[in-house]
């Protein structure tokens, strides 16, 4: 017992006196990112590219090791320090062109034990030769992360989702994480996910085609994505913003409605708005939309969202979003805003219901346009079509649902809701669309789908076909045409226009439109057939709002008949 106390006694002396002697300190502080430069001067070829990678030298280091992740490998060579260097290089030769290269940097010391992995550096390789690969470069993917909660740390999942090129039949996917180079075969689907994926690291994602012979294009931009810690709720993309357009007497003042993805792993989303000087906020919600009034007129508004886990873990904001609201102060009403206030009776409804379509042209010049003439269903004014999420304050909307849902034009799909600031999707606009234009059969019989998600037992095999024959409606670029897919405020005008042969109509005659989508949204809008131009023609349009701008098509016959 004595020898034991004695030990302890004569370690805590020297432990405090000479701390070095007992326990030295050999850890090595973590190196900062290196540096990666191309050397464009190198070589015409386009597999001899080099790269020179330069790092700072940390306090206690030994030695260094460079990691460089190029031509779909990893790469590494070592460097021993000399104590006079402040930094040290490495080149890295024989890589190929057109590609994205990452690296990072590892220190050692003098008993071989590692730091910590440097920050993410990267450096762009262009091409110099005169070769083309056979394949198309596939666009930049998307990159998801499946929050796996208080699970183990390596159970995180990302998914991978890209669109395949025209000329392609594979894809491949490619992650670096952990440290190292993740691969899948080479599959004809366009989305992939990787597992057992560590905490607390950047992630590198990119993809590559390949055609039927096995050859492959070049690799598409990398995208990166930071996986937080177990308590980290991944980050929402940043949210689309609109102003609704509540008419111009509308007691709410201004309106802007916002829409968000809930973002994988997360539960519900916290929406935020910074308008009148002021910064809003909502409810925690699981809903994708939210709408923020009495916001004043002629202001720049700004909007991001969080998302939240199950366990009210919180995420970080995501990107903002702008929007102007315009200005409208003290400004009339316009004619094509005001509703009509006039009811259509049954007898002369079904007057008009025997009543075929001419060939003549229905114009309307105080809108400046002239569409084709089309057969009228009547409504019924009795019929029991009352949504209980549409305000009775909307009047416009509430005729427009009274109207195609009581002549079945449209299609109850929610029993007694309407969800008007859902989005619409392709298919539901395109049904109702040919309903109203009266298009119901093929001009060709016997015509096939082209589209690989449309066989001949698709339930709307034809409507597809003939929307897509008559420059309607047409697919992707992938050879699908993904009806269930948000309908964008471009595609819904180009499909309005061509459904009933719209033109501008002037004194001097009427002139087509041209095909470019947003000549589609322009001329919609100097029509006050589509209310407000959207910021950009690919964002997409609500249920409220497309039905809205079919009504307004059907009021023009209304009106001139």
């Amino acid at each position: 017992m004595k020898k034991c106390i004695a030990f302890l006694l004569t370690t805590v002396i020297l432990t405090t006196t000479f701390p070095s002697f007992v326990f030295a300190d050999a850890d090595v502080d973590t190196p900062e990112a290196p540096e990666i430069r191309w050397d464009d001067d190198y070589s015409n070829s386009s597999s001899s590219q080099r790269v020179r990678m330069t790092a700072e030298i940390p306090d206690g280091a030994e030695k260094m090791r460079f990691y460089l992740f190029a031509d779909d490998d990893r790469k590494r060579k070592d460097v021993r320090v000399d104590d006079d260097d402040d930094e040290v290089s490495v080149t890295f030769s024989s890589l190929d062109e057109e590609q994205e290269v990452w690296g990072y940097v590892v220190a050692y010391d003098d008993d071989d034990e590692a730091s910590e992995r440097s920050e993410w550096a990267s450096e762009y390789i262009d091409k110099k030769s005169s070769y083309s690969p056979r394949v198309d470069r596939p666009e930049e993917p998307e990159i998801e992360w499946e929050n796996a909660g208080y699970s183990t740390k390596d159970t995180q999942r990302i998914t991978i989702h890209a669109e395949m090129p025209d000329d392609a039949d594979e894809l491949r996917f490619f992650l670096i994480c952990d440290g190292s180079l993740k691969k899948s075969g080479k599959i004809d689907d366009e989305d992939y996910t990787f597992r057992s994926v560590d905490y607390d690291q950047t992630v590198i994602a990119y993809v590559k085609a390949y055609d039927d012979n096995g050859r492959e294009s070049y690799r598409s931009p990398t995208v990166t994505m930071y996986i937080g810690g177990p308590d980290e709720v991944s980050r929402p993309r940043s949210p689309f913003m609109r102003w609704a357009d509540e008419g111009y007497d509308s007691p709410y003042g201004q309106t802007v409605r916002m829409s968000a993805d809930i973002p994988s792993g997360a539960r519900r989303i916290r929406y935020y708005l910074y308008a009148n000087g002021t910064l809003y906020q909502s409810d925690i919600t699981d809903r994708t939309t939210h709408t923020f009034r009495y916001i004043q007129d002629n202001q720049r508004v700004t909007g991001f969202v969080k998302a939240y886990d199950k366990w009210d873990n919180e995420s970080p904001e995501s990107e903002y979003a702008y929007l102007q609201v315009p200005d409208r102060t003290n400004r009339p009403t316009p004619a094509w805003a005001q509703p009509s206030a006039q009811v259509q009776q049954p007898a002369r409804a079904k007057q008009s219901e025997q009543a075929q379509p001419s060939d003549e042209r229905i114009i309307d010049k105080q809108k400046g346009v002239s569409i084709k003439d089309f057969k009228m269903k009547p409504l019924w004014i009795n019929a029991p079509f009352h949504f209980k999420d549409v305000s009775q304050k909307d009047r416009e909307l509430n005729q427009a649902l009274q109207y195609f849902y009581s002549t079945r034009l449209m299609e109850n799909q929610f029993k007694d809701k309407f969800y008007p600031d859902y989005y619409i999707t392709r298919m539901e606009f395109l049904k109702a669309l040919l309903n109203i234009a009266d298009l119901s059969e093929l001009p060709v019989q016997d015509m096939i789908s082209h589209y690989k998600d449309i066989d001949e037992e698709h339930p709307h095999h034809d409507e597809i076909l003939l929307a897509n024959y008559k420059g309607i409606m047409r697919g992707y670029s992938d050879r699908r045409f993904h009806p269930d897919n948000q309908l964008s405020y471009g595609a819904a005008a180009r499909a309005v226009v061509n459904a009933f042969e719209l033109r501008n109509y002037t004194s001097e005659g009427e002139r087509q439109i041209d095909d470019i989508g947003q000549h589609y949204i322009d001329a919609l809008v100097n029509a006050k057939i589509m209310p407000v131009k959207p910021s950009d023609q690919f964002d997409y349009i609500t249920r409220a709002e497309a039905v809205k701008m079919l009504y307004r098509i059907v009021k023009i016959k209304m009106d001139n008949r």
